[in-house]
C-alpha cells in the first residue's frame, strides 16, 4: 500500500510539470543523498510563542487529529534566487531589453522553480509517513498536504498540543520547532505553520472622543476653543480623498481604471445575504458617494489552482468590516476598477489570504494585476517558514508584473503586541509586510486640528458627494496613543512620559463605554526595520536571539533611510486615522450579526454610518492609485517600488526638498510627487515589567510611572529604542522616516512620473514589413485585386492592434492584427494582417502604399511601412534586374566566383542576355533561362582590391532594357607561406645557395610572384639578396661567401607580397659556414747554407679551396723544438731571416706552424735545412 501511495504522488508530480520548453534552463536535482530519518536538521524559529509559555499547556491533541491543508514551503537553488533577482531588476531598469518583460508562468516554473526529481522525493518523503498530497504548485515551490498530529510528530518530530491562553483564547499549536531529515535541507523551508495562529486584519473601529474632545473638557491648552465646548469631526468620504491625494486629474480624463482589476485578499467574503458575489453594502457606498457613475463592479472570486482554495463564506466575527474597508476604498480611488473579493477559507494551520496569493500569482495568464492585502502577523509571531512563504509568493507575482500592496499594521512599530494597551515584546514589524516584492502602506493623520487651520482645508458644508475637503490637507503619522509628542503637546503635557507625562496622566487612563482606556494604547500607523525574518528569538515574542532581517533590497535608498542593512517599512503612507484628531474613514458595513465589531446600518446619512481607521484603507487605496497609474500608462508595474523610491529620490535629493514638506499644504507642494510628513511620530506606551519575561524591552519609563494594573503591577512606560534612555520609536524626519516611509502621494504626478519614466524607456519597438502580390502592372491589364499583407513585429509582447493601409495619402481600410507564431517574454512576437484591394482604373504613375500600424494597448509607439505600386504605360515594361555575386567577398584564387542575374517583370518571364561589367570591361554574357542565368569566372580573374559588378540586361523586343543595382565584390590578397631551403653548410670562401618557394594555401590556383628577401647580417655581409620567383613560385640567390667568418647563421626569406598575395616571412634556415684547409709552403733562400752565415726562410700560407683573400694569422717558426720566431702574414707569407752562427754542421728540420684565422684552418709544414761548415759551403 505505501508503494502505491508513492507511485501516485510521482505520477501527480510529472503531471504538474509537463513537456520543458526548448532552450529553458532547468532547475537541477539537489537531493542526491539517500534520506535518512535519523540525521536531522531543525527547522528554527517556526514555533509559536504561546506554545513556548508552559502555562498555557492543555496536553497533547489526540494521534488522529486532523489536520487538513497544511503548506511546505520549497525553495530554490542559491543560483536561481541570484538569477531570478538579476532578472527582476532588469524588468525595472528603463533602457534595459528585459524592461517590464514580465515572464510567463511557464518561464518562471521552467527557470526558478524546483526540479522534478526533488519535488518527486519531498512528496514521496511525505507520502511515506501517510499525507496525502493535496497540489502542487506549478513551480514546485509548494505542496498542499494533509494528515494527522501522529504523522506530524512521525515526519516532523514535534507534538501538537492544546493551548489555552490568558483571557480564555484557545489554539492548538505545535511545541518545538520541526525537524526534517538533513537531506531535504537544500530543498525544503518547512511548514508555512502547524498551529492555527491567524493574523489579524488592520483596522480599528472609529474613536467617540477625539483629542480636542478631550482637550475642551479638560480645558488645557491655551488659545483654542471647541465649537460648543466639545469637537467637530471632518469625516473621511471618497470624495475627499479624490481632493487631498489628487486622483480628480486623472478620473476627470478618463482614467477611472476601467478594465483593470483590483484583487482585495480576504480570507472571507464581504457581507453579501443574497449570495449575489456583490455585498450590498458595497452597492450603497458607490450609489451614496457618486461612484457608481464610473461603471466600476464589485465581485467575488475563490482564486482556483494547484492550492485547495475552500469557499469561506462569512463567519459574523467582524471580518466583515475588513472586507467592507478594502473593497469599498479600493473603488473609491479606481471607480471604474472591478474589485474583486480574492477569498480561500484558511486550513488549519494556513491562512486563506496566502492559499489565495499563490493561485493568483501561478496562474497560467494574470487576470488581476494589482493586489492588497490588510492583514498582518509579526515577523516573531509568524515564524521562519511562514515569513519565507509570503516573500516568495509576492516575489512569484512581481516577476510576472503584479503589484502588491499590504498594509504595515495599526500597532506603531510593535507588531506583536495588537491589541493590547501596553507593548511587551519591543519592536517588530509584521512578516507579511517585510518583504522585498510587496509596497508596505503605512498610515497618517491630518494636522490642521493640531494647527488650528481647519477651515483653511474643509468647507463647512459638504457637497452632493459628501465630500468637504478644499484640497491636500498637511499630515501627520497616525497615532492614537498617548505616546505620540503631537497629542501630548496638545493636550497640555510637557512630554508623553514619566508622572508628569501624558501617559502618566489620568486623562490617559479614562476608561472608554468599552472598558478600554482612551489613550493608552498600542494604535498607531506601523513602521520599522525587518528584525526576525529567519532565526529563532531567545525569548518568547522578542525579535532577540538568532533573528535576523530581511535584507534590504537595492531599490530602497533615499535620503533618510537608515544604512541597516535590513529591509524597513512602510514605504508610502495614506490616511489611516480613527478620529483622534477629529479624521475618521467613513465606510457602509452594515451586517447586524456583527454589531459588537462597530457595523452599523447604512440607511442615514453618512455620518450615521461605520467608521474606522487603519492601514487596512491605507493598502486598497494605494493599490486603486496604482490602478489608475497602470490604466493611464496601459502598463502592469511590478513592484512599484523601484519607481516610487526613483522618484522620490529625485524629488528628495540627498537632503530633502522642503517644497515638498507635508506642511505647506497645497499651495507649496503641487508640483511634488511625494508629500515629506516631517512632524509627529508613532510611538506608543510599553511596560517595562513583562510578567511572562520580567524584562524590559525597547520601552523607557522613570520612577512613580502610572500603573495601570493590566497586567497586575505593569507601569506604563513609552517605546523607545533604548532602555536607558527617551529615543523615540519611531518619528518624522526629512525624507523617508519609519512613521510614514517616502510619505503621501499627488496621483496626477505620481501618474506623470510613472509615464515619463516609461516613455523615457520605450521598452516596446515595433517595426512593420509590408509585402503585396502585385508590384506592377500595365495600364489597363492589371489584377482584379492586389492582396497587401503587413508583419508587425515586435519584442517582448504581441504587438496587438491594427493595421490601417492608404494608397497615395488614401486610406484604403483597416484590418486587425493576428498572431503568427509563439512569443516569449523578450523574444520576437510577430503579426500580421491583410487587406485586399481593388485597384479599378489607376491612372499610370507611381503609388506610395502604406501600412500603419497602431497599438490596442499603447504598449508599442505607432510604425509604418511603405511600399510602391507602379502602373506602366501600355506598351513599355519596367523590369527590375536583381545581381547576385557568390562569394561577395574572398580571398585571391581562393574559389570561383559566380555572377548570377535575375531579370524579373510583373507580367511575365523574360528572355535575352545579361552581360555583367566590372570597371566598364565586360567579364562575361550569359543567356535567360527562365529569367535567370550566370557565369562562372575563374578564381584568377580579380586581382585584390574592390569591384563594382553590374548586370546589364540586353531587353528584348517585349521588354526594355535594364540595369541592376552595383554589387561589391571584394578580393583580399591570399595568405601565402615560404618555405626556405638550400646549402646547409659550407666552407669560408665558398658559395651558398638559398632556396625560397613561396605557396598560396592548399586548394587555391595561381602562384605568387615578385621578389624574395633573404635577410642574414653577418653572412649576407649586412646586405640582403634578393631573388626574383620562377613561374613555380621558386626563388633561388647564391653568394660566394667572401670574408664571412667561420659559424652558424640564420636566414630568413622575406616574400614581399604583389598585387593579389600577402607579404609572409619563412621559418629560420640554418648555414653552417667552416674554416677552409690551408697550405704552407716553406723555402730558403740557401740551402745548404754556411756555418755563421744568414739564410731567409719564406713560408707562404694558402687556401686549399676556393677564397681569394690571402689567408691572415701568424707564423711559429722552429728549428727542431727551438723556437726561431713567430711572424704575422703580409698578404699570406712570412719571412724569417736565421742566423747559422752556433749551429754545428748538418741537418736540421725547420717547422712553420700556421696559426689559423677566422676562415682558415690551422697547418703546418716541414723541410729540412742542412748546414755546412763555411769552407766546403765556399767550395759548392
Amino acid at each position: 500500500m505505501k508503494k502505491a501511495v508513492i507511485a501516485a504522488v510521482l505520477a501527480f508530480t510529472s503531471y504538474a510539470w509537463g513537456a520543458a520548453v526548448p532552450g529553458s534552463v532547468s532547475a537541477r536535482a539537489r537531493i542526491t543523498a539517500q534520506i535518512n530519518e535519523r540525521v536531522l536538521v531543525t527547522l528554527e524559529g517556526n514555533t509559536h510563542r504561546a506554545a513556548r509559555d508552559s502555562a498555557n499547556d492543555r496536553g497533547a491533541v489526540a494521534a488522529d487529529f486532523s489536520m487538513p491543508h497544511m503548506l511546505l514551503q520549497l525553495k530554490r537553488s542559491p543560483e536561481q534566487e541570484a538569477a531570478l533577482q538579476k532578472a527582476m531588476d532588469q524588468m525595472q531598469t528603463p533602457g534595459s531589453a528585459s524592461y517590464h518583460s514580465w515572464l510567463s508562468e511557464q518561464e518562471f516554473d521552467e527557470q526558478f522553480g524546483v526540479s522534478a526529481s526533488d519535488v518527486a522525493k519531498v512528496t514521496a518523503w511525505l507520502a511515506g509517513h501517510g499525507f496525502t498530497i493535496g497540489g502542487i504548485t506549478p513551480d514546485g515551490m509548494v505542496v498542499d498536504f494533509s494528515g494527522t498530529a501522529s504523522m506530524v510528530r512521525d515526519a516532523f518530530h514535534t507534538d501538537i498540543h492544546r493551548l489555552e491562553l490568558p483571557g480564555g483564547e484557545r489554539h492548538v499549536a505545535n511545541m518545538s520547532d520541526p525537524q526534517i531529515p538533513a537531506s531535504l535541507a537544500s530543498v525544503v523551508v518547512g511548514p508555512t505553520s502547524l498551529s492555527d495562529f491567524k493574523p489579524h486584519a488592520d483596522h480599528v473601529t472609529r474613536r467617540k472622543v477625539t483629542a480636542e474632545e478631550s482637550r475642551a473638557t479638560t480645558g488645557s491648552g491655551p488659545d483654542y476653543t471647541a465649537p460648543n465646548g466639545s469637537g467637530s469631526s471632518y469625516l473621511f468620504t471618497p470624495g475627499d480623498a479624490q481632493t487631498i491625494y489628487n486622483t480628480t486629474p486623472l478620473l476627470a480624463a478618463g482614467t477611472t481604471g476601467k478594465g483593470q482589476t483590483i484583487g482585495l485578499i480576504e480570507d472571507e467574503t464581504a457581507y453579501d445575504p443574497e449570495g449575489t458575489g456583490t455585498s450590498p453594502d458595497w452597492t450603497t457606498f458607490v450609489d451614496t458617494f457618486g461612484l457608481a457613475k464610473y461603471g466600476g463592479k464589485q465581485t467575488t472570486s475563490f482564486p482556483t489552482g494547484a492550492l485547495f482554495c475552500g469557499q469561506p463564506g462569512d463567519y459574523n466575527d467582524g471580518t466583515d468590516v475588513e472586507v467592507a474597508l478594502d473593497v469599498e476604498y479600493a473603488s473609491a480611488m479606481a471607480p471604474g476598477a472591478n474589485v474583486v473579493v480574492e477569498a480561500c477559507q484558511d486550513g488549519y494551520s494556513t491562512f486563506g489570504g496566502l492559499i489565495a496569493i499563490e493561485n493568483l500569482v501561478s496562474a497560467s495568464k494574470i487576470t488581476v494585476p494589482v493586489l492588497s492585502m490588510s492583514y498582518g502577523f509579526c515577523e516573531v509571531g509568524n515564524g521562519a517558514a511562514s515569513n519565507a512563504a509570503f516573500s516568495y509568493a509576492y516575489q512569484h507575482g512581481a516577476a510576472r508584473g503584479v503589484s502588491i500592496f499590504v498594509s504595515s499594521g495599526d500597532d506603531g512599530a510593535r507588531a506583536c503586541d495588537d491589541g493590547n494597551p501596553v507593548s511587551y515584546y519591543g519592536v517588530d514589524t509584521s512578516g507579511y509586510a517585510t518583504t522585498p516584492y510587496n509596497v508596505a502602506v503605512g498610515g497618517t493623520d491630518f494636522g490642521d486640528t493640531y494647527d488650528h487651520t481647519r477651515t483653511t482645508y474643509w468647507n463647512a458644508t459638504n457637497n452632493a458627494d459628501y465630500a468637504s475637503a478644499k484640497s491636500y490637507i498637511p499630515e501627520i503619522p497616525w497615532n492614537d496613543s498617548c505616546a505620540s509628542e503631537l497629542v501630548a503637546s496638545f493636550l497640555g503635557y510637557p512630554k508623553s512620559y514619566g508622572p508628569s507625562g501624558f501617559c502618566g496622566s489620568p486623562l490617559a487612563a479614562t476608561l472608554t463605554p468599552q472598558n478600554t482606556f482612551e489613550y493608552i494604547d498600542t494604535v498607531a500607523g506601523s513602521g520599522g526595520p525587518s528584525n526576525c525574518f529567519s532565526g529563532t528569538s531567545a525569548t518568547s515574542g522578542v525579535a532577540d536571539g538568532t533573528c535576523i532581517g530581511q535584507p534590504k533590497p537595492s531599490w530602497q535608498k533615499i535620503v533618510g533611510n537608515p544604512n541597516d542593512h535590513v529591509r524597513d517599512i512602510p514605504d508610502v503612507s495614506l490616511f489611516a486615522s480613527n478620529g483622534v484628531w477629529g479624521h475618521y474613514i467613513v465606510l457602509c458595513a452594515s451586517n447586524p450579526a456583527e454589531a459588537q465589531y462597530g457595523t452599523e446600518p447604512c440607511t442615514g446619512t453618512p455620518d450615521t454610518w461605520s467608521g474606522a481607521g487603519g492601514t487596512s484603507a491605507s493598502s486598497p487605496m494605494m493599490a486603486g492609485i496604482q490602478t489608475l497609474i497602470n490604466s493611464y500608462t496601459k502598463e502592469m508595474a511590478g513592484n512599484p517600488n523601484y519607481l516610487y523610491y526613483s522618484l522620490a529620490s529625485t524629488e528628495y535629493g540627498s537632503a530633502g526638498n522642503s517644497a515638498c514638506n507635508s506642511t505647506k499644504g497645497a499651495s507649496g507642494t503641487s508640483a511634488c510627487i511625494f508629500h515629506d510628513v516631517t512632524r509627529g511620530d508613532i510611538n506608543t506606551p510599553c511596560t517595562y515589567y513583562n510578567p511572562q519575561t520580567l524584562l524590559a524591552f525597547d520601552c523607557f519609563g522613570i520612577a512613580n510611572d502610572l500603573n495601570i494594573n493590566a497586567p497586575a503591577g505593569a507601569p506604563v512606560g513609552v517605546d523607545s529604542v533604548t532602555d536607558a534612555s527617551y529615543k523615540v520609536t519611531y518619528g518624522t524626519n526629512v525624507g523617508w522616516d519609519f512613521a510614514t516611509g517616502i510619505g503621501s502621494v499627488n496621483a496626477w504626478n505620481l501618474a506623470q512620473g510613472f509615464a515619463k519614466a516609461y516613455g523615457s524607456a520605450s521598452p516596446f519597438k515595433a517595426t512593420v514589413a509590408l509585402n503585396s502580390s502585385v508590384a506592377s502592372y500595365v495600364f489597363e491589364h492589371g489584377p482584379a485585386s492586389i492582396t497587401y499583407q503587413a508583419t508587425v513585429s515586435g519584442s517582448g509582447t504581441y504587438p496587438t492592434g491594427i493595421v490601417t493601409f492608404a494608397i497615395g495619402g488614401t486610406t484604403l481600410g483597416t484590418a486587425t492584427l493576428e498572431p503568427t507564431g509563439g512569443c516569449s517574454s523578450g523574444g520576437s512576437c510577430t503579426e500580421v494582417a491583410s487587406y485586399t484591394y481593388a485597384p479599378g482604373t489607376l491612372a499610370v504613375g507611381a503609388y506610395a502604399v502604406s501600412a500603419t500600424y497602431s497599438s490596442t494597448n499603447e504598449n508599442y509607439a505607432p510604425a509604418t511601412a511603405q511600399t510602391t505600386l507602379q502602373v506602366i504605360k501600355a506598351g513599355t515594361v519596367v523590369n527590375a534586374t536583381a545581381l547576385t555575386v557568390s562569394p561577395s567577398t574572398l580571398a585571391a584564387g581562393s574559389s570561383k566566383i559566380t555572377f548570377a542575374a535575375k531579370v524579373s517583370s510583373a507580367t511575365g518571364t523574360l528572355d535575352g542576355t545579361v552581360t555583367f561589367t566590372s570597371g566598364g570591361v565586360s567579364k562575361g554574357i550569359c543567356t535567360l533561362a527562365k529569367g535567370a542565368c550566370s557565369i562562372s569566372l575563374p578564381a584568377t580573374t580579380y586581382a585584390a582590391g574592390t569591384f563594382s559588378v553590374v548586370a546589364v540586361y540586353s531587353g528584348s523586343a517585349t521588354y526594355e532594357s535594364s540595369v541592376s543595382a552595383a554589387e561589391k565584390l571584394i578580393v583580399t590578397k591570399a595568405a601565402t607561406t615560404v618555405v626556405p631551403s638550400g646549402t646547409s653548410s659550407v666552407e669560408a670562401g665558398g658559395t651558398v645557395t638559398l632556396v625560397a618557394n613561396v605557396a598560396r594555401p592548399a586548394g587555391y590556383t595561381g602562384v605568387p610572384t615578385g621578389t624574395v628577401h633573404f635577410y642574414s647580417s653577418t653572412l649576407l655581409q649586412s646586405t640582403q639578396g634578393v631573388a626574383t620567383l620562377d613561374s613555380t613560385g621558386k626563388a633561388v640567390y647564391e653568394q660566394v661567401l667572401t670574408g664571412v667568418p667561420a659559424g652558424t647563421y640564420d636566414v630568413i626569406a622575406k616574400y614581399a607580397g604583389d598585387g593579389s598575395d600577402a607579404a609572409s616571412n619563412s621559418s629560420t634556415l640554418t648555414v653552417i659556414v667552416t674554416k677552409a684547409l690551408s697550405e704552407v709552403t716553406l723555402t730558403s733562400s740557401a740551402n745548404p747554407v754556411a756555418e755563421g752565415s744568414l739564410v731567409s726562410i719564406t713560408a707562404v700560407v694558402t687556401h686549399a679551396c676556393c677564397s681569394t683573400v690571402p689567408p691572415s694569422g701568424t707564423v711559429a717558426f722552429l728549428l727542431g723544438t727551438k723556437s726561431l720566431g713567430t711572424l704575422s702574414l703580409s698578404s699570406g707569407s712570412a719571412v724569417l731571416s736565421v742566423n747559422t752562427a752556433g749551429l754545428t754542421p748538418g741537418t736540421y728540420s725547420v717547422i712553420a706552424k700556421y696559426s689559423g684565422d677566422a676562415t682558415n684552418q690551422p697547418s703546418t709544414r716541414t723541410f729540412t735545412l742542412t748546414v755546412v761548415a763555411a769552407a766546403s759551403a765556399a767550395t759548392r
